[in-house]
């Protein structure tokens, strides 16, 4: 744990951090998420946070964002999202622009919680700096409607369309 930045120096950006929150998950989640049972993520975060600081807390919320979609959460989903993407979710090299795609995408069908919707939205727009990619400007563009932002929108979709055409030509 104390080493991460030398491991990032020379295996690269976020290495050390993967492998650990991989452990982490091993011992700290995935024993308290198996089929069947309820997890109280209170206390894996406690637990987590306790031994491994704030690299604890992180898995034990992402995890929660993925296990609430996987689960069909989307109340656990509403209120996970926007603390861990917020605080952790926006800079590590795994959450690239397919899978901010995917979670924005779900909240935009499954979800009415403002706080998450927003949360998917500044998903989206971070992710359209890594890839401009067709799905992710739609994605954005149907964020901002749900929204309410219809000018955002009507400008985002147009950009949705331009890039249509541009790859069909």
């Amino acid at each position: 744990m104390d080493n991460r930045e030398k491991v990032n120096s020379i295996l690269g950006k976020d290495i050390a951090e993967s492998n650990l929150t991989r452990a982490i998950e091993i011992d700290e989640i995935t024993p308290f998420t198996k089929a069947g049972m309820t997890p109280d993520w209170k206390a894996m975060e406690k637990s987590a946070t306790s031994k491994y600081g704030d690299l604890g807390e992180e898995i034990v919320w992402q995890t929660r964002v993925f296990y609430s979609i996987n689960h069909q959460d989307w109340k656990g989903f509403g209120e996970s999202l926007k603390p861990w993407f917020d605080k952790y979710g926006y800079k590590r090299f795994w959450i690239n622009a397919g899978l901010i795609n995917n979670v924005a995408w779900a909240a935009f069908e499954h979800t009415d919680n403002k706080d998450a919707l927003e949360a998917a939205a500044k998903m989206a727009s971070h992710g359209l700096k890594e890839n401009e990619m067709s799905a992710l400007i739609d994605t954005y563009a149907n964020l901002l409607y749900k929204l309410g932002k219809k000018k955002k929108h009507y400008i985002g979709r147009r950009k949705h369309l331009r890039r249509i055409r541009v790859i069909m030509i």
